[in-house]
């Protein structure tokens, strides 16, 4: 993910001002979830676990077309709740 500085103005970036006004908000919601996770370790380990990031990585190749890479991906997660979610989607990229 990039960073705004305020430097960079909404024209530079090709963007309305609404837009651009979202785009602070996500970079500042971003930073809050950052922050949050430094203190809290039990959501930054959910956030950012190998299964969770693996199942949501097979599921952007699977929405790419990249059906080798997405089995890949999905084929990484092993145990835990999200296995079965990875299992459907595996399904679905073998299809």
């Amino acid at each position: 993910m990039f960073f705004i500085s305020s430097a960079v103005t909404c024209q530079q970036l090709g963007l309305d001002s609404v837009a651009y006004k979202l785009l602070l908000l996500l970079k500042a919601l971003w930073l809050s979830v950052i922050s949050i996770s430094r203190r809290d370790k039990s959501f930054a380990d959910d956030l950012f676990e190998s299964s969770t990031v693996n199942l949501r990585m097979g599921a952007a190749m699977l929405k790419m077309g990249n059906k080798d890479g997405a089995k890949a991906a999905f084929a990484a997660v092993k145990a835990g709740p999200r296995a079965q979610i990875a299992q459907f989607y595996g399904v679905l990229a073998g299809a």
